[in-house]
């Protein structure tokens, strides 16, 4: 199956539509149940159930879990598509609920400092040939799991560059103001040679302290930002100090000399 630019940019549009209403009825129902917290430890499983059942229909990435004997957190990764003059942008909101029985101990909802671009966000339907939103919104919540540790050690390292690992590949940007630009998507099986390792390097970190990562989105565990600063200041990717540079696009391309060549015939 071969997903067009245009096609790509439809799906958009479609998905965007969807999850705004969806994400506008799940804070509508968080708003109207109100936040209470479990009144017994033996409530805690019912109370995570519940606020994932909230949120499930409309959120990115969501993280929940015990910390410690008598505390727990809830996070829940919410998108928030907004339009200006370059076209959608996909930004994100992260509701963090920590409490113990009977007490809400923390509770804020912040837009993180990263944004995906329309562009980006079309190349993860167009390069990953899918035309389900659930497909995109995976490889995003990938990218987040990652996300809050890599943006505190691109930051402190001083890199231009601050690539993400998507499940089927590499959402790419800038670090731009204390914030991640994520720019376009480049599909696995198709990267540059130093983009293979570097994702390679990558999954290689998730997969042997999953649990940090884990523990990370739900909690804000830092731990993980030592192991990320070692990987990305190390001598073979020194390259992430320096801007992406886009190479060519052969599929669209190709349906661009297709589509001019087809209006000369007609």
């Amino acid at each position: 199956m071969i997903v067009t630019s245009s096609l790509a940019r439809g799906l958009l549009r479609d998905a965007i539509a969807r999850q705004s209403v969806c994400s506008s009825q799940a804070w509508e129902r968080a708003n109207k149940a109100g936040l209470r917290a479990p009144p017994s430890l033996r409530r805690f499983r019912e109370w995570f159930a519940a606020h994932e059942r909230t949120f499930q229909s409309s959120a990115i990435l969501i993280a929940y879990g015990k910390v410690g004997r008598r505390r727990c957190a809830f996070t829940s990764y919410m998108p928030a598509f907004c339009e200006d003059d370059q076209g959608w942008v996909l930004k994100v909101d992260c509701l963090h609920i920590q409490c113990e029985p009977g007490r809400i101990l923390a509770a804020a909802c912040e837009r993180l400092p990263i944004t995906v671009c329309g562009h980006a966000l079309e190349r993860m339907f167009q390069r990953g040939e899918t035309l389900e939103w659930a497909d995109v919104r995976n490889g995003l919540a990938d990218a987040l799991l990652f996300f809050c540790p890599a943006y505190r050690a691109y930051i402190e390292a001083g890199h231009v560059e601050g690539p993400l690992p998507a499940s089927n590949g590499l959402l790419v940007g800038r670090v731009a103001d204390g914030v991640l630009e994520l720019k376009t998507f480049l599909q696995e099986g198709s990267l540059r040679p130093r983009y293979a390792a570097l994702l390679a390097d990558f999954r290689g970190l998730l997969a042997a302290n999953a649990e940090a990562f884990h523990f990370g989105v739900a909690c804000g565990d830092p731990s993980a930002v030592g192991l990320i600063t070692a990987c990305i200041t190390a001598k073979q990717h020194r390259w992430l100090q320096e801007p992406h540079q886009p190479g060519v696009d052969w599929v669209s391309e190709a349906w661009a000399s297709r589509g001019a060549e087809l209006a000369r015939v007609g």
